[in-house]
């Protein structure tokens, strides 16, 4: 089962992060953020460590009320970290904004050269279709594990014994 430590690294290596935000942040996200996880799919993860001072490895584990614990699987894992890159790119997002307004000079041109910048408000673009396509996989993601960790709430009838129906037995293919 993934640790929030193997989750961060992850991410980090998905996104291609270099630099900022560190792993240390990106870890200390996931530990302050798994409310998020538990409203999104209904759970009641907490975070515990590995017990070591100060502790080395993080899990999001719950615990029911039998007594059993439960450690966060991949397919928690993942909608996990789609919340860690909705906040990336949010906060991307709100970087290149703020630049943009500073930054209005797009092309230079002068004695047969010229320079072009990236428009900010181009990478801006770029950003808010990347984090609307993050946002529509988090909405896939979340809806197929409802789907797949669901529990019918009723059993009805008994599909152990064989049905006759008029004009056909369905289940041999016969037509009397």
């Amino acid at each position: 089962m993934p640790t929030i430590n193997q989750m961060a690294s992850e991410v980090i290596d998905e996104l291609g992060i270099s630099g900022s935000p560190t792993q240390a942040a990106v870890i200390f996200w996931f530990r302050t953020n798994h409310g998020k996880l538990n409203n999104a799919i209904s759970r009641n993860y907490a975070v515990s460590d590995d017990g070591a001072s100060p502790p080395v490895t993080y899990y999001l584990k719950e615990t029911f009320e039998d007594g059993s614990i439960e450690e966060i699987g991949y397919d928690e894992a993942a909608i996990y970290k789609k919340f860690y890159y909705l906040q990336y790119y949010d906060a991307a997002i709100r970087t290149n904004i703020g630049a943009a307004s500073i930054d209005a000079v797009v092309e230079v041109d002068s004695d047969g050269m010229r320079v072009r910048k990236v428009s900010k408000t181009e990478v801006g673009r770029n950003l808010v279709s990347f984090k609307k396509m993050e946002m529509e996989e988090l909405q896939k993601l979340i809806s197929m594990y409802q789907v797949a960790k669901s529990k019918p709430r009723q059993v009805a009838g008994d599909d152990t014994v064989v049905g006759y129906y008029i004009g056909k037995n369905y289940s041999l293919g016969i037509t009397p």
